[in-house]
């Protein structure tokens, strides 16, 4: 090893025993005389008194002077800066570098090393899961353990140099205070020194910028921490599916044991049937609601309970309604009543009663079976029949729902729609009548009703699908419907058979010649259903349409008479949705959505449309301005070490050793024992702190000879608030 440098003796003095057991006595003096007296002695030991100001002693004798520029010191200049040449040469950097400094260059290699660890790793987990970190400790507990030794490091390294600027505040021509060392030595243990230190000194030293490191390092670890951060983002986990059907056709249903000649005779589709009922006599089915949304009704697979579907298409079922309340005229007719309640013949039977009817009429124009058009024929769609015998008002028709296709021969009435003629591929269209205050008394005043056309038919619809944690929202985008002309979809011929489309008990045959095959502009699907699929569901309707809403009397409830093909059914109607008040197009828009829903839900036909399943992933962010502290002070740690490494380099040609904040220093050449003595008789006098005498000495590094003494300069009180807050 190679020893250490030897610091100076600045005026070291050994007491001697007997001055260790001297008695002091206590002399009233005043508070200047207390500060006065102040002994400082060389390195011989050899006292002489300095005056309280700068360069004069106590006892009036002058202090030694500068040498003059004689020949003698002109080569002492020249030896000193030959020394200075050689301090700076490689050899002598590499010493002091590795005696002196070496230790402090290494801690702030640390430093930089830990930070650049830190940000290399920042680097690598930027935007990435935190799944991906592979270690059994978390990133913050690296990041903490890392920020921590960045800050040890750091004040390690600038502590120390602010202790080797502590030396150097007493070199130099003019005298400082006692209190100075405290106060550079406090700063480099600590924040708190440090700004006391910027306090008093106001920038006055370069120790300045170490003190300022020293504080800001309080925020090195905060900082770093804050630089990492996690986040939540959308991932794709995979595909999602959700049904959809391009073709439907079921399995048809049939009787067993039920036939015409000797072919099944085809039955409803009673999942469509089970569907549409709820409608017929209420308000439907509502959607199950959950959350802000409402449960699937068709089924989907979506493994991350978060799935989004781009627009896709599916076969369906559309619905329209418009008002047509100028096809109806105001009369009294003698007619066949077919919509009383206690009719039971079939509706093409010509047995039915005949009454007097007054209300408001639609005249329906229709064909017979060889086609041609026969005379139109009123029928009532809102009125009541007067009674025979005593000529009042009778039984009322509130409401009917009229179709415009002969539920037994499959003719149509005027020509099948009044206003969609457009809309081919029709499961059903109707005239639905309702008086317009929804009352009883309004149809006996003959208040004129509102008179709708709804239809149904087949469509493709476009949806937008989207499925969050159970909740399910659906948008239709738009549709497409086939609008080119075709013939009308039913054929009947006189024919002693009945094959699977026939669906009445004469000698004619029906047969259902729809091709119903749909092709939507930029689409390369094909949507489609077999004629047997459609009869299955058109004939569903025929449940209810025809039906009436009557009342028997004034005060009577409303009642339904509905399936009016064999034996027509009769029921209390608590909620009529087919009255004006009850928005009957948004009512048969729900039915609609419910028969696409059993579409879809069809087993035998269902394929599926792929979407997008997301997940939530957790990763990792860097928000890099919060490095920005950290590798400041770092960087100026590192130019603030080197500057006192340079400046104890000059200082130690001089004689000023490299001591930073060793304590033996200070221990080895502390104030002359009388000076010490005397400092403690005048406190003890006074009663005072003889830290708060010693602190008030002004006291320099002065030169003798080839050795180095502390010299002290008089005393001062501190005045200053702060420093008196601080010192106390």
């Amino acid at each position: 090893m190679l020893r250490p440098e030897t610091p100076p003796s600045l005026a070291v003095s050994s007491l001697s025993s007997t001055d260790d057991h001297k008695s002091t006595v206590c002399t009233p003096k005043s508070d200047k005389s207390l500060h006065e007296g102040v002994i400082a002695h060389d390195l011989n030991s050899t006292p002489f008194v300095e005056s309280t100001e700068d360069g004069a002693n106590l006892d009036g004798q002058s202090s030694p002077s500068p040498p003059n520029a004689d020949p003698f010191h002109l080569d002492e200049h020249n030896t000193k800066t030959a020394k200075l040449r050689t301090i700076f040469t490689r050899q002598g950097i590499t010493r002091i570098v590795l005696e002196s400094w070496g230790v402090e260059l290494v801690t702030w290699c640390v430093a930089a090393f830990f930070m650049g660890a830190i940000m290399v790793s920042l680097i690598l987990v930027n935007d990435r899961a935190i799944r991906s970190w592979p270690f059994g400790f978390s990133l913050n507990a690296y990041i903490s353990f890392g920020a921590k030794v960045v800050t040890s490091c750091l004040l390690h390294s600038t502590s120390e140099a602010l202790g080797q600027l502590k030396w150097s505040w007493f070199r130099g021509g003019k005298s400082k205070r006692l209190a100075d060392f405290e106060l550079f030595d406090n700063s480099s243990r600590g924040p708190w020194g440090s700004v006391v230190l910027l306090a008093l000194t106001k920038g006055r030293s370069a120790a300045t910028i170490g003190a300022i490191i020293t504080i800001l390092s309080l925020g090195v670890e905060t900082f770093i921490q804050q630089v990492i951060s996690v986040r939540d983002r959308q991932v794709y986990h995979g595909p999602g599916t959700i049904a959809r059907t391009t073709f439907l056709q079921p399995p048809a249903v049939y009787r067993e044991h039920i036939s015409w000649n000797e072919t099944d005779m085809i039955f409803q589709d009673q999942q469509i049937i089970t569907a549409l009922e709820p409608f017929f006599y209420g308000n439907g089915t509502k959607p199950v609601v959950f959350g802000n949304g409402t449960k699937a009704e068709i089924p989907l697979f979506c493994p991350t309970s978060n799935c989004t579907w781009e627009p896709y298409d599916s076969l369906g079922v559309c619905s329209t309604c418009e008002d047509v309340s100028e096809f109806l005229y105001h009369s009294c007719l003698d007619q066949q009543v077919d919509w009383f309640l206690n009719v039971t013949e079939l509706e093409v039977d010509s047995n039915q009663p005949n009454r007097t009817a007054c209300g408001y009429f639609f005249n329906a124009t229709g064909v017979n079976e060889t086609g041609q058009v026969q005379p139109p024929v009123p029928y009532l769609m809102n009125g009541y029949a007067v009674d025979p015998f005593t000529g009042e008002p009778g039984e009322a028709l509130a409401s009917r729902i009229f179709p415009l296709v002969n539920i037994m021969t499959r003719l149509p009435y005027s020509g099948g729609s009044l206003l969609f003629h457009d809309y081919k591929n029709p499961i059903v269209d109707f005239l639905v009548s309702s008086p317009s205050n929804n009352t009883v008394e309004s149809v006996y005043r003959q208040s004129p009703p509102v008179m709708q056309e709804c239809r149904l038919y087949w469509c493709v619809k476009t949806f937008k699908s989207s499925y969050f944690y159970g909740e399910y929202r659906e948008e239709v985008i738009k549709t497409f419907h086939n609008s080119t002309d075709a013939p009308f979809e039913w054929t009947l011929e006189y024919e002693p058979q009945w094959p699977y489309t026939n669906i009445t008990p004469w000698d004619y045959t029906l047969t259902y010649d729809m091709d119903i095959t749909m092709e939507p502009p930029g689409s390369n699907l094909t949507f489609s259903t077999s004629n047997k699929t459609a009869v299955q569901v058109t004939v569903v309707y025929d449940i209810l349409a025809p039906s009436y809403s009557v009342f028997q009397n004034s005060t009577a409830p409303v009642r339904l008479r509905y399936d009016n093909i064999i034996r027509p059914m009769v029921r209390d109607m608590s909620y009529d949705p087919w009255l004006f008040h009850q928005n009957i197009s948004l009512h048969v828009e729900r039915m609609a959505t419910a028969m696409t829903n059993v579409i879809r839900n069809n087993a035998n036909t269902t394929d599926f449309a792929l979407g997008e399943a997301w997940d939530y992933e957790t990763y990792f962010h860097v928000d890099w301005a919060w490095i920005t502290l950290p590798a400041v002070l770092l960087v100026t740690c590192f130019g603030f070490l080197v500057a006192t490494i340079v400046q104890s380099l000059r200082e130690r040609d001089l004689g000023v050793g490299i001591w930073k904040t060793s304590a033996l220093a200070t221990l080895l050449n502390g104030l002359p024992g009388n000076v010490q003595d005397k400092i403690n008789n005048s406190a003890r006098c006074a009663n005072i702190d003889p830290r708060e005498t010693a602190r008030g000495i002004k006291v320099r590094l002065v030169q003798d000879q080839d050795r180095w003494r502390m010299s002290a300069y008089g005393m001062n009180k501190p005045k200053r608030y702060f420093e008196k807050l601080w010192l106390s």
